[in-house]
């Protein structure tokens, strides 16, 4: 029986190997696991928990979901009070590999050391039980450290917020090139990454050399870190992520904890600690690396705590500062940011209000300051700190500022098979407007043995300073192309030449490789030199290598196929030469699955008299790629090299595009199924219309006239499809829009898009689908689908269930049925660049209405399609912005008898900007009424003239116009004239905290506070409010002295007296029968869900579909999202044929007149919502942690004249008793309506316009 059991061991071992790793966890956990081989763990992976109940799931999914499988998962319960014990119970019972060590409440510290303690494989990581690892990064540093035998290896770094990620500046600057065994003298830099999480150990280095966390404290982490760099013989630095660090939206992880003086001792100790390894082991090259981590970051992150903190904290950290200043040298210095390092010395000195004007600064202006160069170096130009006589450099940039950056964007094959190289290099912190930098290119070979120069061409390339994205450098000057005449590199064996860069540009010089790719364009796919004789045996390839940067490799290949054929019944047929002597005879051709690189198909070859090498093979069924290789008598396995591209193209197919041969990108031959696939070859935009060629494989018209124009704000149906040719088609989509069932187009809305050809159900979509032509109401055939809705246009949008998926997964649908069946319910196929196409990308186009970069996905092929609002080249990008806001303040503007008018950012023309405006034109004002608007879509009131916001007419119209009229501020650059006069109308009635009290909860210093009320004194002239109480408010959070004109709303007088039929156009707007009850919900954002500036998730606790489906086919919901929800890129809702997203809708008064009831939360719609009576729902189940979290200026219960809802449940139970509820509350509505809307009687409107326009505008 045992010798049985051994010989099952063995078979299944031997066939584990080709399984997928959960099918094989399956049968292990099964009955039959109990006699398979026991595999012994290669990585121990430490997990502290505690009270981490919201991620922990999370966390351990992202571990079992590792290629690697052999691991041993150690879970220490550091005495966890909340769900999390039994998460980890769950999970363990899921799987063998996880191990539960239990202990009372110690510390992070402690439970790594007794996760260490229990470890037994040969690798060691940790794991924080908040964050999670990506699905490849424990196997991909495994495989590093087998092959390298390095003490440890760590990865890049990615911070998640929100679902938003983005990377920290320290593992830009470690991490852009790996680094195989590299010691730190080698590479100080590698300081900067001191966390614990993103790295992999020898145990046996761990254990010997590092020894165990310090226990009882905070970053813990810090000196095992440093020791392991100081004593390892040598370490792996890679440039791909390994892991995913989560910033705690509820902000109770110990990083977060930076306000509490314990926080800050703790770091401080660590950091005396680590100072007395470093100053004990480590080089004067390390130390400097060191220090310059205190400089820059360590001692910084805690500023803006001691700012708001009490004298006690500002001592320990102006004590602390001080000590470190004293080590700083100049080498340290070089390792820190200008605005870092003085901060620093400014705490030192104890000059806490320089410090506080030093970080608004820097937050308004950026860590890349304006500069001046001296003598070859680069300082900032800061005036701060000045007096105390500190060193020059303080003030000069960091290492890594001034650091240079070459990138290439794009080759282009010549055809005397030349490589012509386009991009551009620049050194940070050198402003190239009105310098030309000296460039100089050099390939050198990586074995030494020689070197080439290159000519070049300056070429003014913006796209530069964009890539840069900096506020105050341009970089255009900093474009080439250069050539490289290929036949002198061409070697007689194999070679690897680097591409190198000198660049001087005003005294200051920089060299070294070429290290990054511009990834939106052709990036990895770049192609190899074409052939021109079908007995060359070279190839030249272009890649980004990861340690080397853009290196050209010289490759010699025995075999080169001379005729490629696919037949109709199938087959795949070609010949080959032999062009070099192979060891032995040449037998068989195979095809090579390109995913395991396992033999899935073999033929022999047929030899002919002319020695050529014949062959017919037929591939497997279904959707799939491989490689050709040739198989020689002795075994030996042979790439293929394309034949001559002239002769053969890129590409063999059969008539129907469903079976080919194709030439990959390093001129290598593969045999494809693509199943149903469309590729660009060609994107054009004009004035009216999208135009797309595109090469289709499985499709016919039919199919392809169902292609949408997907975006984030809008999803558009092809308008025209024309054929050019065998599988060759020309696609049309409108870029004029009927939104919203408007009688009048516009031009499509800026967002980002692709293009998709859906299948029956088109893809599941917030977004509204409109068609080419007149408004829709019947052209959209639905009868056979049932669950067609109407959408945010008014035109039909259907779903699709598995639309998310196809997304997500990035994949191509679909198999190889016949030509032009109808793709079945959940296939969807995304239209993808091709290599034609790539070559270009990325490309900028420019119309009267647009402004259109088309490029690609960065880790596939996919056509991304980015529609902006038709700037300039010049009014682009940060930089073109700051020195736009720069012009308009030093410029004398002529004064204009002119209003402009501004809501938010720009995509709407509503609130009381649109009553006003509307008031004006009805009076016949002589003053021009001028709209700042983020794009051309904006719905505009007869008589506005649209400028965008952000172009030099927008700056132009703010420093004219006599007249302005705004709900929110203008940006910092903003400098009201004397003969201006500004209205604020604010966007909301007063109720959550602002101004003064705000600030104060967000901790902004009594300077700063000044300076926020100054600037807004500055700024208003008059200011409207909706009750006489609320002019107080006003007055004190602002501490506002100008006019105030007690009016009412002029927003709200549309919903004191709605015009006649105003819910029926409303309703047919949104194609909502007019006999449905209309439900709106509208939440307002909360600050843990903010995703950036002006921007925040969706809140999402009320489950609208379970909402909906309880309701019936006699509701219908209107989701109106706030204006912040517009701005962030996550999905925003979910639809089904009763839920309807209106957050684009243009007018919030047309959502309230068409509902017949409100669920609402702390949003100030509900003052206005008050003047309907109609009744009103309160959804607030975050009720207590909202108003701790955004403190009210009174009391919330009294403005809330419904019930209080906590549950899904409990707003279905209240619908449903809608009209009792409406009674219940009526007298609760009428007292709200006498105290806060006495004023909005219709008429508020026009009280302003008298009072803030001279006589009334009427001249």
């Amino acid at each position: 029986m045992a010798s049985t059991r051994k010989r099952v061991r063995r078979a299944f071992q031997r066939f584990s190997a080709w399984l997928p790793g959960p099918l094989v966890r399956v049968i292990r956990d099964s009955p039959l696991g109990r006699i398979l081989p026991r595999t012994e763990p290669v990585l121990s992976v430490v997990v502290p928990v505690y009270n981490v109940e919201d991620y922990l799931g999370e966390c351990l999914d992202s571990v079992l979901a590792q290629t690697l499988q052999r691991m041993q998962i150690i879970l220490v319960d550091d005495g966890s009070t909340d769900g999390s014990a039994a998460i980890m119970a769950e999970y363990a019972a899921r799987d063998r590999r996880i191990v539960i060590v239990r202990q009372a409440n110690a510390g992070l510290g402690a439970a790594r050391n007794a996760g260490i303690t229990a470890a037994r494989a040969p690798y060691l990581t940790f794991l924080d039980a908040d964050d999670t690892v990506p699905p490849d990064a424990y196997q991909q540093m495994v495989r590093t450290l087998s092959r390298t035998g390095s003490d440890f290896a760590i990865g890049a770094v990615r911070r998640m917020r929100h679902g938003h990620r983005s990377v920290p500046s320290w593992t830009k600057n470690v991490h852009q090139v790996e680094r195989l065994r590299v010691t730190i003298d080698q590479f100080p830099d590698a300081m900067q990454d001191v966390i614990a999480c993103n790295r992999m150990f020898r145990t046996e280095f761990w254990r010997t050399k590092i020894g165990p966390f310090e226990e009882g404290t905070a970053y813990e982490d810090h000196v095992p870190m440093v020791t392991a760099y100081l004593r390892a013989h040598a370490f792996d630095v890679l440039t791909t992520f390994t892991y995913n660090w989560r910033i705690r939206e509820n902000a109770t992880s110990i990083g977060q904890q930076k306000h509490l003086a314990s926080n800050l001792e703790d770091r401080l100790r660590v950091k005396q600690q680590a100072l007395d390894v470093v100053m004990r082991e480590a080089s004067s090259e390390v130390r400097a690396a060191w220090l310059g981590r205190v400089a820059d970051t360590d001692l910084p992150v805690f500023i803006p705590y001691a700012l708001a903190a009490d004298d006690d904290y500002r001592a320990v950290l102006q004590r602390a500062a001080a000590a470190f200043l004293a080590h700083f040298d100049d080498a340290a210095l070089r390792h820190a940011r200008p605005s870092r390092k003085i901060s620093v010395a400014l705490v030192a000195a104890g000059r806490w209000d320089e410090v506080d004007r030093l970080l608004e600064f820097t937050r308004l202006n950026s860590m890349q300051a304006a500069s001046t160069v001296v003598g070859g170096r680069i300082f900032a130009d800061l005036d701060f700190g000045r007096d105390l006589a500190l060193r020059p450099e303080m003030y000069e940039y960091s290492d890594h500022q001034s650091a240079y950056q070459a990138v290439v964007r794009g080759i282009h094959w010549q055809a005397d098979r030349s490589l012509q190289i386009d991009g551009w290099a620049f050194i940070g912190g050198v402003d190239l407007t009105e310098l030309k930098p000296d460039l100089r290119f050099v390939l050198r070979r990586l074995d030494g043995s020689g070197e080439l120069e290159l000519t070049h061409r300056r070429r003014e390339t913006p796209a530069a300073t964009a890539w840069a994205n900096q506020p105050n450098h341009r970089y255009d000057q900093g474009g080439f192309v250069l050539t490289v005449p290929v036949s002198r590199i061409v070697t007689a064996g194999p070679s690897r030449w680097q591409l190198r860069v000198r660049i001087e540009a005003d005294g200051v010089v920089r060299e070294g490789p070429v290290l990054q790719l511009v990834r939106t364009g052709i990036g990895d796919r770049m192609p190899s030199s074409p052939t021109i004789s079908p007995l060359d045996d070279t190839r030249v390839v272009p890649l980004l290598d990861s340690s080397d940067g853009f290196v050209l490799t010289v490759q010699h290949g025995p075999i080169r196929a001379n005729r490629l054929e696919v037949t109709q019944t199938g087959e795949l047929v070609g010949s080959l030469s032999v062009l070099q002597p192979l060891p032995s005879p040449p037998t068989r051709a195979v095809l090579l699955e390109k995913e395991n690189r396992s033999v899935c198909v073999t033929t022999p070859l047929q030899r002919d008299a002319a020695g050529q090498y014949g062959f017919r093979l037929t591939p497997p069924a279904g959707k799939g790629s491989w490689e050709l290789r040739v198989v020689t008598e002795s075994g030996e396995q042979h790439r293929v090299m394309w034949p001559v591209e002239a002769v053969t193209g890129r590409t063999v197919a059969d008539r129907r595009g469903r079976l080919l041969w194709q030439r990959t990108p390093r001129g290598l031959v593969q045999a494809a199924r693509p199943g149903r696939s469309v590729q660009a070859t060609a994107v054009h935009l004009d004035a009216d219309r999208l135009s797309l060629e595109v090469q289709t494989a499985g499709l016919n018209a039919a199919a392809l006239r169902q292609a949408e124009l997907r975006g984030d704000a809008a999803t558009v149906r092809a308008g025209t499809v024309e054929p050019l040719g065998p599988q060759r088609w020309r696609l049309t989509f409108p870029t004029r829009i009927h939104y919203w069932n408007a009688a009048e187009p516009r031009p499509l809305v800026s967002g980002v898009y692709g293009i998709a050809i859906p299948g029956r159900r088109a893809a599941q979509s917030a977004l509204p689908t409109v068609t080419f032509g007149e408004p829709q109401h019947d052209e959209v055939d639905d009868s056979e689908n049932p669950d067609a809705r109407p959408g945010r246009s008014g035109a039909l949008i259907t779903e699709n269930p598995g639309a998310d998926e196809a997304v997500i997964d990035d994949e191509l649908h679909g198999d190889a049925r016949e030509v032009g069946d109808r793709l079945g319910p959940g296939h969807e196929i995304w239209v993808r660049a091709g290599d034609d196409l790539l070559l270009d990308l990325p490309d900028d186009q420019l119309t009267s209405s647009h402004h259109l970069t088309v490029a690609r996905r960065t880790r596939s092929t996919r056509l991304v399609l980015t529609v902006r609002p038709p700037l300039a080249v010049e009014e682009r990008g940060r930089v073109s912005q700051r020195r736009l806001g720069q012009w308009y303040r030093q410029t004398t503007f002529e004064p204009a008898d002119q209003v402009l008018f501004q809501c938010y950012r720009g995509e709407f023309a509503t609130d009381s900007q649109l009553a006003i405006h509307q008031e004006l034109w009805r009076r016949e004002t002589p003053l021009e009424l001028v709209w700042g608007v983020s794009d051309y879509s904006v719905e505009l009131p007869a008589g506005a003239r649209p400028v965008i916001i952000g172009s030099r007419a927008w700056y132009e119209a703010i420093g004219r116009s006599r007249y302005l009229c705004n709900n929110i501020d203008f940006d910092r650059f903003f400098d009201r004239r004397d003969y201006q006069r500004f209205l604020q109308t604010f966007h909301g009635y007063p109720f959550k905290s602002m101004g003064i009290s705000f600030w104060r909860t967000k901790d902004f210093t009594e300077q700063l506070i000044e300076f926020e009320c100054r600037r807004r004194n500055e700024a208003w002239t008059s200011i409207v409010v909706p009750a006489d109480f609320c002019e107080e408010i006003y007055r004190r959070e602002y501490r506002y002295a100008g006019e105030v004109l007690v009016t009412g709303y002029p927003r709200d007088d549309a919903l004191v007296a709605p015009a006649a039929g105003t819910r029926e156009r409303v309703l047919q707007r949104l194609a909502v029968p007019a006999d449905k009850t209309v439900l709106l919900y509208a939440p307002t954002w909360r600050e843990s869900d903010a995703t950036g500036a002006w921007a925040a998730r969706l809140f999402d606790e009320l489950d609208l579909d379970r909402l909906s489906a309880a309701l019936g086919d006699d509701y219908v919901v209107l989701l109106r999202g706030h204006n912040y929800n517009l701005r962030d890129s996550s999905p925003q809702s979910r639809h089904s044929a009763r839920i309807i997203d209106v957050t684009r809708y243009p007018e919030i008064n047309d959502l309230t007149i068409a509902a017949d009831a409100a669920i609402l939360d702390y949003s100030s719609l509900r003052f206005d919502w008050l003047i309907t009576d109609k009744p009103m729902l309160f959804f607030v189940p975050d009720l207590e942690d909202y108003l701790a979290s955004r403190t009210a200026l009174f009391d919330f219960a009294p403005t809330a004249p419904g019930p209080m809802l906590q549950t899904t449940d409990e707003v279905i139970a209240a619908v449903r008793e809608l009209e009792a509820v409406s009674a219940e509350f009526a007298e609760a509505r009428r007292d709200c309506n006498t105290r806060f809307n006495s004023l909005n009687d219709g008429r508020a409107t026009a009280r302003v316009v008298d009072a803030f326009f001279d006589q009334g505008g009427r001249r």
